[in-house]
């Protein structure tokens, strides 16, 4: 099974609070025919992820505000589904 065909088209949510980094990886995922939403910290990711649905949380562990490991809970515990890889 060719994976990349199965995951086309996903809503991914980048958490990422270095902007060379989450540019990259935003044009990584969008090259695949992706969405990506970007937040710069785990505070915003959490409000984005509050209110929108998302398919995919990529998360940064170390970052200002709510890390990373504050964040993948906090998202399970906001009612929407979201898988973390």
């Amino acid at each position: 099974m060719n994976h990349a065909l199965a995951l086309d088209g996903l809503r991914i949510l980048v958490a990422e609070d270095e902007p060379l980094a989450a540019m990259v990886i935003e044009e990584a995922l969008t090259d695949y025919g992706h969405s990506v939403m970007l937040a710069a910290d785990g505070e915003e990711a959490l409000r984005l992820a509050e209110a929108v649905s998302f398919d995919v949380l990529v998360t940064d562990l170390a970052m200002p505000r709510m890390t990373g490991w504050e964040l993948i809970p906090a998202c399970g515990r906001s009612g929407r589904t979201c898988r973390s890889w």
